[in-house]
């Protein structure tokens, strides 16, 4: 059996047994078939996983609450649509949503979150959409939909009040003129993370004003570099919304570490192009270049008649190739302008590059610009994308943004979104530690908030959000504990466990330390350190010292090591410390820490010791400490 956090959604066809009476058996079951395939659709549509069929309704899992709310908004107006197309005027659907731990076993799914859904799905009415208050904080900036809510209510099977809230939502408009085209923003770019954004000032305005250049058939590229959750998609798909808002047509394409296809990204985008794309524009583009662009797009085909795709010399037909790309992408942009967002090109291919580099190098002028996403800590000089960095950001359209932690401001303004009010200034001590935790990461951020209020350590007190347990009590959540073992799997085995000795020393930790606790050469060492700062993982800050890039990434190597290890490397840092007149916190902290391994007597005269004196920032391990610090402002 395993355990996850997800949102789930419960839905109930209303008053199915009535509608049966009345339109009759044949007719029913056929509405019912469609009303199945219907929300099948739209919850796979929205990433959820539709776990079983419930009669009249379906339980679908999600990772996320605002997915789950976003899909049952759409289903409610699917429904909308298909009542009219059916001619049921009384055709409706419930919906509830809950959110927390749920455990997956033989292919069905159980905990408290299941019981939430279904208890708010028996308790709405036709058309509504109940949700868990958690479900609500999580989905916070998320879609156009907004809250009501509907206060505490008793629910079966709960031991206490469940705080409820209402997804307020509205029919979708009638269907323009099919000859008024668009192209649909793509979902992956709609939607924010589920605290809102924050921050990045500087960065949207440098992408704002590079988009306005675009706009003018002044070609634009911004390379947009940094580390894992570090929120690079998440500030692109804020362009990408303004861009859409203002009629441009965006376009996504991905890269994926475990999918090596030729040109992937670009398949992506151009085959989204092709889908909506006004059919005119593609006979247009056929008549002058051929049928080149279905060696990416296959589906091309079906939009226009092709005439017979001729066979060349291979560096012919990429050449051509290259060129029916760039002018597709020409024609559109004399219609509007083009935002095209290469996301994770540090996982390009060369055939990926090669197309990026021809685009950007095409002398016919085009409405588009490129931005594209990066890893900086996972591109060599050897990579592809990695070897045309040097030329790209030498062409005079083409910037870097390299994007850092939110600095502390910006996680104050973060956690004040998170609880959708104002922030008191003893709220400003809890966004002081998410921001050491975290240094500034948005991704660890999320997760760590969210954690942190799963697990009990923030809890509700009225209106405001409450915590009295330190961060190091409870662990690192899965998410981050996922992404942060990623990275470390890049390195060997003896570099994640010189990595693992460091993370006992403490955040920052110096070399003849981990010399002596390992038992290995200094030099060696200092060898072996150079890839972990390579990637990110550990920075100098100073002569033979180093600092873990993240307090999670230290936490998530200590929490690898067993017990006795563990307490034989505090036990080996004792002496080494000893012998450079640590300060006798850092000492008691090993002592006690080392456990059986230690010395009980001396670490209670240590610990004595250190509590008369002034706490000095030492750099060494962090004690644990509780905060009971309110989220939000009383009104």
């Amino acid at each position: 059996m395993s355990s996850m956090l997800a949102a789930i959604l419960v839905t109930d066809l209303v008053g199915s047994t009535e509608m049966r009476g009345r339109i009759g058996e044949d007719r029913a079951d056929d509405i019912r078939r469609t009303h199945d395939s219907l929300l099948g659709g739209v919850a796979r549509t929205h990433s959820g996983e539709v776990v079983k069929g419930l009669g009249d309704g379906v339980l679908v899992r999600f990772s996320g609450a605002a997915d789950a709310v976003a899909c049952a908004v759409a289903m409610q107006r699917a429904l909308h649509q298909m009542r009219h197309d059916a001619e049921v005027p009384d055709l409706a659907i419930r919906i509830g949503i809950g959110v927390g731990d749920v455990s997956m076993e033989d292919g069905d799914v159980f905990g408290t979150p299941v019981i939430e859904a279904s208890r708010l799905c028996a308790a709405a009415t036709g058309g509504q959409i109940l949700v868990a208050d958690l479900v609500r904080v999580l989905s916070h900036g998320r879609g156009e939909h907004g809250f009501r809510s509907v206060g505490a209510l008793d629910l079966k099977g709960l031991a206490t009040p469940l705080e409820v809230s209402e997804v307020s939502w509205t029919p979708d408009e009638v269907p323009r003129d099919p000859s008024d085209w668009s192209v649909p923003l793509p979902r992956l770019l709609s939607g924010g993370d589920r605290f809102g954004f924050a921050g990045r000032r500087d960065a949207r305005e440098l992408l704002a004003d590079r988009w306005k250049k675009a706009c003018v058939e002044e070609r634009q590229v911004v390379l947009v570099a940094g580390e894992p959750g570090i929120g690079k998609t998440r500030l692109v798909s804020e362009l990408a919304r303004d861009a859409a808002e203002d009629g441009a047509v965006v376009l996504l394409g991905r890269c994926f570490e475990e999918l090596d296809a030729t040109y992937a990204p670009f398949v992506e985008a151009v085959s989204y192009l092709v889908e909506h794309v006004a059919a005119e524009l593609l006979r247009e583009h056929v008549d002058v270049v051929g049928a080149d662009l279905s060696r990416l797009v296959p589906n091309l085909a079906r939009r226009v008649d092709l005439p017979p795709l001729v066979r060349l010399e291979p560096e012919v037909e990429r050449l051509r190739l290259f060129d029916a790309v760039i002018d597709v992408l020409a024609r559109v942009g004399d219609v509007t302008p083009v935002l095209l967002v290469l996301d994770d090109l540090h996982w390009a291919d060369a055939s990926t590059v090669e197309l990026l580099v021809a685009i950007i190098r095409a002398a016919r002028p085009m409405r588009l610009a490129i931005v594209a996403t990066y890893r900086d800590t996972d591109v060599a000089r050897s990579h592809p994308f990695g070897s045309a960095l040097a030329d790209l950001r030498r062409a005079r359209s083409c910037e870097r943004l390299a994007l850092m932690g939110l600095d502390s401001q910006e996680v104050e303004d973060f956690v004040e979104r998170a609880g959708g009010q104002e922030l008191t200034e003893a709220a400003v001590a809890l966004a002081a530690m998410l921001h050491a935790e975290t240094e500034g990461n948005p991704f660890f951020l999320q997760e760590l908030l969210v954690h942190l209020a799963e697990s009990g350590v923030l809890r509700r007190e009225g209106d405001r959000w409450v915590s009295s347990v330190s961060v190091d009590e409870v662990g690192v959540p899965e998410g981050i504990r996922d992404v942060i073992g990623r990275r470390l799997s890049m390195l060997d085995d003896s570099l994640n466990e010189m990595l693992r000795a460091a993370a006992v020393l403490g955040q920052e930790f110096d070399l003849c330390d981990l010399a002596a606790i390992t038992e290995r050469d200094e030099d060696d060492l200092l060898d072996a350190l150079d890839e972990p700062c390579q990637r990110g993982l550990v920075h100098e800050s100073g002569v033979d010292r180093y600092r873990f890039a993240h307090a999670l990434i230290r936490q998530t190597l200590y929490e690898e090591l067993a017990a006795g290890r563990r307490a034989r490397l505090h036990r080996r840092a004792v002496d080494a410390l000893d012998a450079r007149r640590a300060p006798v916190a850092e000492l008691a902290h090993h002592l006690i820490a080392a456990g059986p391994r230690g010395d009980a007597d001396r670490a209670a005269e240590l610990a004595c010791t250190a509590a008369m004196m002034p706490s000095p920032n030492s750099g060494g391990s962090r004690h644990s400490r509780g905060i009971g610090v309110p989220l939000t402002r009383r009104s």
